[in-house]
Parts: structure tokens; sequence; C-alpha cells
């Protein structure tokens, strides 16, 4: 998996949102943890490792966390930000 370059996290205050590079108006709003998912993606994480990233953090179920990682991969690459 790779973020593409035409992306980037930017952070105002305790907001994060992802936005294009290329002057094109597109921005998505993340949480915390979508932050911390997209940094660690940034640094050429796959799945096991933003699991394992999440249940250090975080009291959840793994089952649960598979489902939301998943999701947050499925709307980064319907946006355009992700290659799998």
């Amino acid at each position: 998996m790779k973020i593409r370059n035409t992306y980037s996290l930017q952070t105002f205050g305790e907001h994060h949102f992802i936005v294009r590079n290329d002057g094109k108006k597109v921005l998505h709003s993340v949480n915390e943890t979508g932050a911390l998912l997209w940094n660690r993606l940034s640094s050429g994480a796959e799945f096991e490792d933003l699991m394992q990233e999440i249940l250090r953090e975080y009291a959840v179920e793994e089952q649960e966390l598979v489902e939301d990682i998943q999701n947050f991969l499925d709307m980064l690459e319907t946006i355009g930000a992700l290659e799998r």
C-alpha cells in the first residue's frame, strides 16, 4: 500500500484533514486515529502493522478493528489517496 504524493495530511489545531496537493479542492476530515493510520501508511506500513499500532494504543476488539481499518483504507482508495 502506498499513499499517493498528490495527497497530504494537514492538521489545524486538533483537526486533521486529508487534502490534495495538486490545486483541486478536495478535503476529507479524519479523527486522531485516522491521522495515526495515515502517518503509518506514509511510512510504508502494511495492514498488520496498522493493526498492531492501534492495538497498542487503544482497547478495541480485533474483529472490529479489522473492519474499521478496512473501511479507512477503502475510503482512502475511493478518494484516490491510496494505491494498493
